[in-house]
């Protein structure tokens, strides 16, 4: 056969089984590239998830630590408030006391004053009838003295 022939089948066959080693060779460099691309996606995912989880704990913790910060706000408003009325309960029982003492002074004073004036009553009617019975005789007395001397 020609040599021209046979160079060109040579490189045609050559070009072919370039080709073919090429595509070879870039499929598993390709795979090889894109398994890394994978194994690199999948460590960004996890480091993705871990820092979500991580982000997600943080704030859990934030809430947790807001809202005990609010039920401590709370309890202590409702002791302050719980006190106060606690004060206002004392005020007001010892006010009540205060009061019952000074209406049974008022009551004491006002037998008292009753009984007083009861007596001062009796007194002047003994008084009242002393005087009439003094009245009488000086009276009698007096018309007599008096016929006496006419």
């Amino acid at each position: 056969m020609d040599p021209l022939v046979i160079t060109i089948i040579a490189a045609v066959a050559g070009l072919i089984i370039g080709f073919a080693i090429a595509s070879f060779l870039l499929k598993g460099s390709n795979n090889k590239k894109v398994k890394e691309a994978e194994e690199v996606a999948l460590a960004k995912l996890n480091e993705a998830k871990s820092e979500g989880e991580r982000i997600k704990k943080e704030k859990i913790l934030e809430a947790k630590e807001k809202f005990l910060k609010m039920k401590e706000s709370f309890e202590e408003e409702v002791n302050k408030k719980k006190n106060q009325i606690i004060t206002n309960e004392n005020k007001l029982k010892q006010r009540e006391s205060t009061l019952s003492k000074q209406i049974e002074q008022a009551k004491r004073k006002e037998d008292d004053l009753d009984r007083t004036k009861q007596n001062l009553e009796e007194q002047l009617e003994f008084v009242r009838k002393e005087k009439m019975s003094w009245k009488k005789p000086v009276s009698s007395r007096w018309l007599f003295l008096k016929k006496q001397q006419t």
